[in-house]
């Protein structure tokens, strides 16, 4: 923070961040990249007990406003981490001690007018302050928020308007995962030589960081499992695991404004449900089409739980009858009880042949190319882009939620556009029609000259 480097200092901060000049200042954002055990939150933490402690904000912020510097993670019991290394400063070292107004269990209030504050990583809740500082903990594992509708890119993006006033630093601290979200793409951007001045990435291993960490600990790791140790202690990007789908492809096939479409004699309709026993996944379904080169998603609906499934099945076939449907398909591991809850409301429940991996690569190129039309729904787009795709040991590509994660709607959606592609006329067959129709319009254009 404005010290000068001795030379060790210096040739540690060369290795670690690839640059071998200085910032001329503070930067915008500090994003700290290590390995687990490496002492990454502790460092945050006291770096956060700095700023908000022994900075003077007095001139950013007006009269009656506080200055907040929040605690940002995945969940309330991982940002407690580092405001607890906070907490500890104020408590035990006696200067800092008379700084402090109140504590509660989640905040810390000074007298020079600045709370830290454990805030959820939800980009609603943190609109409207003014922040010094702010801290997103383990951001590379926020993409898998279980709302399923609070992306990473959007809870940073309603964070730093919030440093605008301030000029606070932005300090995102994580171990590594895969190639995507936030952290992935401000190290890919930033790290080294050619990164933004303001973007200082600082990247290593848990050893880089943490000389004292027991070298047999890691390789212990490195034996359980060697791709998830990798990436936890040794820093290197998973490059088993990416996006599914870009966030913009999806956005891209989304009829803005349109929730449902009504019942058309002159299309052909299939469903996909995915049903659950309602205790903790939620029951859905959807109704599609093909229209041309189109795949067109007519109607979906998400029964979250819990719910009664014998209810549930009840409205799903409500929802079918409005569209002459007397068959639907799913999941062939689904339970014993679902073909006959169907069967009781005169709808026949027939076994996907695709397992849901399949289901989703099946719906991948109608989604790339936009030849998907989705109905308007942010949580169906979020679940769309929090999926993960993954090599297994066997080769094969495996496509599912991430950790805490959700996707019932979006493997619903997913099982209804393969459905309906595959029902409809091939691509080939399609082609083949727009040729004729072309040359019998030529052949009316020269009768007619």
């Amino acid at each position: 923070m404005g010290e000068p480097l001795n030379d060790e200092e210096m040739a540690l901060y060369e290795a670690r961040t690839g640059r071998d000049t200085l910032p001329d200042g503070p930067v915008e954002e500090l994003v700290c990249i290590s390995g687990r055990r490496s002492g990454k939150t502790t460092a945050v933490g006291t770096l956060s007990t700095y700023l908000a402690a022994l900075c003077d904000w007095s001139d950013v912020l007006s009269r009656g406003d506080r200055g907040v510097l929040p605690f940002l993670a995945q969940s309330q019991r991982t940002a407690k981490i580092a405001f607890r290394h906070a907490n500890a400063a104020f408590t035990d070292i006696k200067a800092l001690k008379r700084l402090v107004e109140n504590t509660t269990a989640e905040t810390i209030s000074l007298k020079n007018g600045v709370d830290l504050e454990i805030r959820p990583a939800n980009f609603r809740s943190i609109r409207g302050i003014t922040a010094i500082a702010a801290v997103a903990d383990e951001c590379a594992f926020w993409f898998s928020d279980e709302t399923s509708s609070n992306p990473d890119r959007e809870i940073l993006a309603a964070l730093r308007p919030a440093l605008i006033t301030t000029r606070g630093p932005l300090i995102m601290c994580s171990s590594v995962y895969g190639k995507k979200g936030e952290l992935w793409e401000a190290y890919r951007r930033n790290y080294g030589a050619d990164g933004d001045p303001q973007v200082l990435v600082s990247f290593g291993s848990s050893k880089d960081f943490n000389e004292t960490l027991p070298q047999k600990v890691i390789d212990k790791a490195v034996e359980r499992d060697p791709d998830a140790a990798k990436s936890e202690y040794l820093s290197i990007w998973r490059d088993d695991i990416a996006s599914f789908v870009p966030y913009e492809r999806v956005r891209a096939c989304v009829e803005a404004g349109t929730y449902e479409r009504p019942f058309d004699y002159s299309h052909r309709y299939v469903a996909f449900a995915d049903p659950s026993g309602g205790v903790s996944d939620s029951y859905c379904v959807a109704i599609g089409h093909k229209e041309g080169h189109r795949t067109i998603l007519d109607a979906m609906r998400e029964f979250r739980a819990p719910c009664d499934p014998e209810d549930t099945t009840r409205a799903v076939c409500q929802l079918l009858s409005q569209y002459r449907l007397t068959t639907v398909f799913g999941d062939k591991y689904a339970a014993e009880w679902v073909s006959s809850a169907y069967s009781r409301h005169g709808v026949s429940y027939r076994h996907s042949e695709l397992n849901r991996s399949e289901i989703y690569l099946s719906a991948l190129p109608m989604l790339m190319a936009g030849e998907a039309v989705l109905l308007d729904s942010d949580r169906l787009v979020q679940q769309f882009t929090s999926l993960e795709r993954r090599t297994s040991s066997s080769g094969r590509d495996i496509v599912d939620h991430t950790r805490n994660g959700r996707d019932d709607l979006a493997n619903a959606v997913a099982g209804v556009l393969a459905l309906a592609d595959e029902a409809g006329p091939s691509r080939e067959q399609i082609q083949k029609l727009e040729n004729l129709a072309e040359e019998r319009r030529e052949r009316l254009i020269r009768s007619i000259v």
